[in-house]
């Protein structure tokens, strides 16, 4: 019997902190690092918290559109998993924007009410740069 209250005492806490740093993720509070690269021929931008969770899953939402030569990413919430391993890890997001033409795209991501400008240019390699002094860094 003592050490089911043991268990009870030493686990409660841990799994009543896991829920509650769930229900207040701030994302807006957050720096998002950004990446680029090519999957199955197509366009993919990586992005990731700097903040560590306690769990794998974390997810970030967002909006993306692609025009001639423009690209506009919004960036939103993010979700906390239903279950997910007991690893330290950044809440993350994939954005599949496509094959995209030879060129260069100006980029602009919005994060926070803060609007960050860049270029994606896309030929042989991909290169991504990003305007320095805000919360979206490249990687």
């Amino acid at each position: 019997m003592k050490s089911i209250l043991y268990l009870a005492v030493v686990f409660f806490p841990i799994v009543s902190f896991n829920k509650a740093e769930a229900q207040n993720i701030d994302p807006y509070s957050i720096n998002l690092i950004v990446s680029a690269g090519v999957v199955n021929d197509k366009i993919v931008l990586g992005a990731k918290s700097e903040r560590m969770y306690s769990t794998t899953g974390y997810e970030i939402t967002y909006c993306a559109e692609v025009s001639k030569n423009e690209v506009y990413i919004k960036f939103g919430n993010i979700n906390a998993p239903a279950v997910g391993s007991t690893v330290f890890a950044p809440a993350t997001c994939y954005i599949d924007l496509g094959k995209l033409e030879h060129g260069e795209y100006k980029i602009t991501f919005e994060h926070n009410k803060k609007k960050t400008n860049g270029k994606l240019i896309v030929g042989s390699t991909i290169e991504l740069t990003i305007d320095s002094g805000s919360n979206i860094k490249p990687k």
